[in-house]
Protein backbone atom coordinates (compact mmCIF):
# COMPACT_ATOMS: atom_id res chain seq x y z
CA UNK A 1 0.00 0.00 0.00
CA UNK A 2 2.99 2.42 0.89
CA UNK A 3 4.63 1.44 -2.09
CA UNK A 4 1.77 2.45 -4.28
CA UNK A 5 0.93 5.45 -2.16
CA UNK A 6 4.49 6.68 -2.88
CA UNK A 7 4.55 5.46 -7.04
CA UNK A 8 0.88 7.73 -6.86
CA UNK A 9 3.07 11.35 -6.11
CA UNK A 10 5.63 10.69 -8.75
CA UNK A 11 5.94 11.95 -12.45
CA UNK A 12 4.65 9.82 -15.45
CA UNK A 13 7.95 9.94 -17.22
CA UNK A 14 9.69 8.69 -14.51
CA UNK A 15 10.77 4.91 -14.19
CA UNK A 16 11.14 2.50 -11.58
CA UNK A 17 12.41 -0.89 -10.37
CA UNK A 18 10.66 -2.57 -7.50
CA UNK A 19 13.16 -5.26 -6.05
CA UNK A 20 11.86 -8.25 -3.75
CA UNK A 21 14.15 -8.70 -0.50
CA UNK A 22 13.83 -12.02 0.86
CA UNK A 23 16.46 -14.87 1.21
CA UNK A 24 17.91 -13.12 -2.11
CA UNK A 25 17.15 -9.42 -3.96
CA UNK A 26 15.72 -9.84 -7.61
CA UNK A 27 14.12 -7.12 -9.88
CA UNK A 28 10.24 -7.84 -9.95
CA UNK A 29 9.20 -4.59 -11.70
CA UNK A 30 10.48 -2.32 -13.71
CA UNK A 31 8.48 0.37 -15.76
CA UNK A 32 6.20 3.38 -14.97
CA UNK A 33 5.71 4.39 -11.54
CA UNK A 34 1.80 5.00 -13.00
CA UNK A 35 1.15 1.76 -13.75
CA UNK A 36 -0.92 0.61 -10.59
CA UNK A 37 -2.11 -2.66 -12.02
CA UNK A 38 1.35 -3.97 -13.38
CA UNK A 39 2.48 -2.86 -9.78
CA UNK A 40 -0.09 -4.86 -8.04
CA UNK A 41 0.29 -7.40 -10.26
CA UNK A 42 4.04 -8.02 -10.00
CA UNK A 43 4.11 -7.47 -5.93
CA UNK A 44 0.92 -9.99 -6.05
CA UNK A 45 2.76 -12.40 -7.52
CA UNK A 46 6.33 -12.56 -6.16
CA UNK A 47 5.91 -11.64 -3.27
CA UNK A 48 3.58 -14.63 -1.42
CA UNK A 49 4.78 -15.73 1.86
CA UNK A 50 6.57 -18.60 2.05
CA UNK A 51 7.29 -20.05 4.85
CA UNK A 52 10.94 -21.48 2.94
CA UNK A 53 11.54 -17.95 2.74
CA UNK A 54 13.45 -16.62 5.60
CA UNK A 55 16.01 -13.89 5.80
CA UNK A 56 15.74 -10.36 4.39
CA UNK A 57 18.55 -9.73 1.82
CA UNK A 58 18.63 -5.77 2.56
CA UNK A 59 22.05 -5.72 1.44
CA UNK A 60 22.02 -7.49 -1.56
CA UNK A 61 19.22 -5.42 -2.31
CA UNK A 62 21.01 -2.34 -1.65
CA UNK A 63 24.22 -3.82 -3.99
CA UNK A 64 21.64 -4.33 -6.69
CA UNK A 65 19.75 -0.67 -6.47
CA UNK A 66 23.09 0.99 -7.08
CA UNK A 67 23.61 -0.63 -9.60
CA UNK A 68 20.25 -0.33 -11.45
CA UNK A 69 20.80 3.84 -10.43
CA UNK A 70 24.33 3.64 -12.00
CA UNK A 71 22.83 2.67 -15.39
CA UNK A 72 19.59 4.35 -14.94
CA UNK A 73 22.09 7.91 -14.27
CA UNK A 74 23.66 7.01 -17.91
CA UNK A 75 19.98 7.07 -19.45
CA UNK A 76 19.84 10.52 -17.91
CA UNK A 77 17.54 9.89 -14.71
CA UNK A 78 17.99 10.96 -11.47
CA UNK A 79 18.03 7.58 -9.21
CA UNK A 80 17.33 7.65 -5.42
CA UNK A 81 17.01 4.22 -3.49
CA UNK A 82 14.04 3.77 -1.42
CA UNK A 83 14.25 0.83 0.95
CA UNK A 84 10.90 -0.15 2.78
CA UNK A 85 11.23 -2.75 5.65
CA UNK A 86 12.28 -3.77 9.38
CA UNK A 87 15.61 -3.75 8.53
CA UNK A 88 16.30 -6.75 10.70
CA UNK A 89 19.55 -8.73 9.44
CA UNK A 90 17.97 -12.43 8.49
CA UNK A 91 19.15 -15.13 7.19
CA UNK A 92 22.31 -15.47 5.24
CA UNK A 93 25.42 -13.16 6.75
CA UNK A 94 26.37 -12.35 3.79
CA UNK A 95 23.24 -10.95 2.23
CA UNK A 96 22.70 -8.61 5.37
CA UNK A 97 23.23 -5.03 5.45
CA UNK A 98 26.85 -4.07 6.48
CA UNK A 99 26.67 -1.15 8.00
CA UNK A 100 30.31 -0.66 8.66
CA UNK A 101 30.93 -0.86 4.92
CA UNK A 102 27.76 1.02 3.83
CA UNK A 103 28.85 4.36 4.31
CA UNK A 104 31.83 4.12 2.08
CA UNK A 105 29.79 2.28 -0.72
CA UNK A 106 27.17 5.54 -1.06
CA UNK A 107 30.37 7.39 -1.15
CA UNK A 108 31.79 5.41 -4.19
CA UNK A 109 27.97 5.79 -5.97
CA UNK A 110 27.95 9.52 -5.06
CA UNK A 111 31.21 9.70 -7.38
CA UNK A 112 28.71 8.65 -10.14
CA UNK A 113 25.55 10.28 -9.01
CA UNK A 114 26.10 13.12 -6.74
CA UNK A 115 22.65 13.95 -5.94
CA UNK A 116 21.52 10.55 -5.23
CA UNK A 117 19.24 10.14 -2.14
CA UNK A 118 17.91 7.57 0.07
CA UNK A 119 14.92 6.71 1.95
CA UNK A 120 13.66 4.19 4.88
CA UNK A 121 10.46 3.37 5.71
CA UNK A 122 8.90 1.09 7.73
CA UNK A 123 11.57 0.32 10.21
CA UNK A 124 11.80 0.81 13.83
CA UNK A 125 12.61 3.82 15.25
CA UNK A 126 16.59 2.48 16.72
CA UNK A 127 17.14 0.86 13.22
CA UNK A 128 16.34 4.89 11.61
CA UNK A 129 18.58 5.89 14.47
CA UNK A 130 21.22 3.45 12.79
CA UNK A 131 20.53 4.58 9.45
CA UNK A 132 20.96 8.65 10.46
CA UNK A 133 24.42 7.66 12.65
CA UNK A 134 26.09 5.58 9.90
CA UNK A 135 24.56 7.66 6.20
CA UNK A 136 23.47 11.07 7.16
CA UNK A 137 27.50 12.11 7.53
CA UNK A 138 27.60 10.99 4.07
CA UNK A 139 24.39 11.98 2.18
CA UNK A 140 23.40 14.95 4.74
CA UNK A 141 19.96 15.65 5.74
CA UNK A 142 18.40 17.00 2.44
CA UNK A 143 19.81 13.29 0.68
CA UNK A 144 18.35 11.24 3.31
CA UNK A 145 15.17 10.43 4.73
CA UNK A 146 13.90 8.29 7.25
CA UNK A 147 10.35 7.42 8.43
CA UNK A 148 8.73 4.85 10.80
CA UNK A 149 4.91 3.62 9.96
CA UNK A 150 3.43 6.17 12.03
CA UNK A 151 5.39 9.01 9.80
CA UNK A 152 5.44 7.31 6.84
CA UNK A 153 3.21 9.08 4.49
CA UNK A 154 4.22 12.31 5.83
CA UNK A 155 7.88 11.73 4.66
CA UNK A 156 6.87 11.58 1.14
CA UNK A 157 7.14 15.25 1.05
CA UNK A 158 10.75 14.77 2.06
CA UNK A 159 11.88 12.28 -0.43
CA UNK A 160 10.08 14.53 -3.22
CA UNK A 161 12.05 17.26 -1.77
CA UNK A 162 15.36 15.01 -1.64
CA UNK A 163 14.94 13.66 -5.73
CA UNK A 164 14.87 17.78 -6.43
CA UNK A 165 11.04 18.01 -7.35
Amino acid sequence: KYLKSLCSILDPEDEIKILKVSQSSYLIYEGAPSDASGITKALEAFTKYDEKDYGTAYGLGIKKAFEHCIAMKKEGYVPSVVVIGDLENEGAVENQINWETLPENVKSVQKYIPEISMMFAYAHPEKLDLVKTKLGPVLGEKKLVVANEQNAQKAQRRFLDAIGR
